[in-house]
């Protein structure tokens, strides 16, 4: 063989070496593309999902903060109920302490038999200013019916033991 003729195999081996080539460069080409798509819709795909989740972490956030709200507003609420009630039963209290005195007194002031010394302090102390300031009214008003007045505010005094208050 000539050194033409090997220069002209070795061509006839090259191309189909350079072909062989040429394909893998293509399959290559071809691969790096479909990587260069794939990679692409990933991150398409992440920046969707990480859409997604800062949404999600928004309207949680809002969740919190109504929830957060309604919580204190629940509580205002029950604190203004509870300050409500204990009002009510303080004024129950006290409507139930008077209508008690009432009828301490009632009874006491109905039975005409009974002694004042027998009577609480508080309520004979009570009469007297009672009395006295009747007394006194009596006196501004008419002064001439003094004596009406003194008659009937010494016969009480005189039917009644002093008591020291």
């Amino acid at each position: 063989m000539t050194l033409k003729q090997v220069k002209n195999n070795k061509e006839l081996v090259e191309k189909p070496e350079s072909l062989k080539h040429k394909k893998y460069e293509q399959e290559l080409e071809d691969l790096k593309s479909e990587h260069l798509a794939y990679i692409n819709e990933l991150q398409a795909r992440h920046r969707e999902e990480i859409t997604v989740l800062e949404d999600q972490i928004v309207q949680l956030k809002a969740h919190l903060q109504t929830a957060e709200n309604t919580e204190q507003i629940y509580q205002q609420d029950i604190d203004l109920e509870l300050e409500k009630r204990a009002g009510e039963r303080v004024e129950r209290a006290r409507r139930e302490a008077a209508e008690h005195l009432q009828a301490q007194i009632q009874v006491l002031l109905s039975d005409p038999d009974a002694e004042p010394s027998s009577w609480p302090v508080e309520l004979v102390a009570l009469r007297e200013k009672i009395y006295d300031a009747a007394a006194n009214r009596a006196l501004q008003e008419s002064p001439n019916d003094t004596t009406v007045m003194l008659t009937s505010v010494t016969s009480y005094r005189v039917n009644s033991a002093p008591v020291d208050v």
